[in-house]
Parts: structure tokens; C-alpha cells; sequence
């Protein structure tokens, strides 16, 4: 879970443990904050409280859907989101 307050300090973020739950093959909620949207079709992202305690309750009693989509939101990390990737565009400036 990435229960962040969604505001103005939130909204430009990169959170960096979505990356660690992904690449670990883990169903990821989180808040709309910054830098997840772009997994929105690996992890699911929770509009208001109620939105999220749904996707909790959905995690939480469906077996079958958690183990179809742990490949899947493994292969959700590509290179440019490894810290190898990024180490490099900090070297190559």
C-alpha cells in the first residue's frame, strides 16, 4: 500500500517503493499521487478512501487474482526504472 495524502507536496513525487513492490511481483494500492499513473494498468490506483478500501477488499479475497498478475506487475519495470538506468543519466550530464 502507498496511502499518501494526495496535495500540492504530493503531486510531483516518484515513489520509489512502487518500484520494489513491482519488481517483487506485488499488488500495489496507491493514492493519485505523482509518478504512479504511469502503471496504471499494473497496479491499482484508489481516487478516495472508499475507492481504496474496495481494491483492498478485492486483494484480499481473490486468490486467483493475485497470483494471475504477479508476472505481470514484474515485467511493469522496465530499464528506465532501474537505479542502473538512472545512474547513468546522472553521469552522462
Amino acid at each position: 500500500m502507498i496511502p499518501h495524502n494526495v496535495g500540492d507536496l504530493e503531486n510531483d513525487g516518484d515513489p520509489i517503493k512502487l518500484y520494489e513492490y513491482l519488481s517483487a511481483g506485488k499488488y500495489v494500492i496507491t493514492t493519485k499521487i505523482g509518478g504512479v499513473e504511469v502503471f496504471r494498468d499494473h497496479i491499482a490506483i484508489a481516487n478516495n478512501n472508499e475507492d481504496f478500501g474496495d481494491h483492498l477488499a478485492k486483494y484480499l479475497k481473490e486468490e486467483t487474482f493475485r497470483s494471475e498478475l504477479e508476472e505481470k506487475r514484474k515485467k511493469a519495470i522496465t530499464d528506465e526504472h532501474t537505479w542502473a538506468f538512472k545512474a547513468d543519466l546522472i553521469l552522462k550530464e
